[in-house]
């Protein structure tokens, strides 16, 4: 190369110097407003994810206020049934606190097998049918109250 190409590639490197630093401006320009509609797409995102997540919690929250509810309400039923099967206890040491005990009556068999929900033999009990066919008291209960048996 001669001194003349020098001078010529740096009158032209001159003279395009404005040119390469207005595209070199204009990249930036464009990385710049790029990387702010991805901030932008993200912040959009992440507004969208926290309202889904309030959204969820609030669907939590009323999920564990029912289910209080439930628990509150299960703890009732097993007062409540720990209280049958304690008066059903209390029959059967009545019957048998005498010298010659007296027989159990035949309803605290009926009573316990729907409060534990089996009978005697493990059989499954869901009503009082159930109770008295598996403890074979049905015709004393139709008896007691007066029924016959048709």
């Amino acid at each position: 190369m001669s001194v003349q190409d020098d001078e010529s590639d740096a009158a032209v490197a001159e003279r395009d110097a404005p040119r390469t630093a207005l595209a070199q401006a204009e990249d930036d320009r464009t990385d710049a407003c790029l990387a702010r509609w991805e901030e932008e797409q993200d912040n959009q995102r992440l507004r969208t994810a926290h309202k889904s997540a309030v959204a969820r919690g609030v669907r939590l929250c009323e999920q564990c206020a029912s289910l209080a509810a439930q628990v509150a309400g299960v703890d009732d039923a097993t007062r409540r049934l720990d209280a049958v099967l304690k008066f059903c206890d209390r029959a059967e040491k009545r019957a048998a606190r005498w010298e010659n005990p007296l027989p159990v009556p035949e309803w605290v068999t009926a009573v316990r097998a729907l409060a534990t929900g089996t009978d005697g033999a493990g059989t499954e009990v869901r009503s009082l049918a159930d109770a008295a066919t598996a403890t074979a008291v049905l015709p004393a209960l139709d008896a007691a109250e007066g029924r016959e048996e048709s």
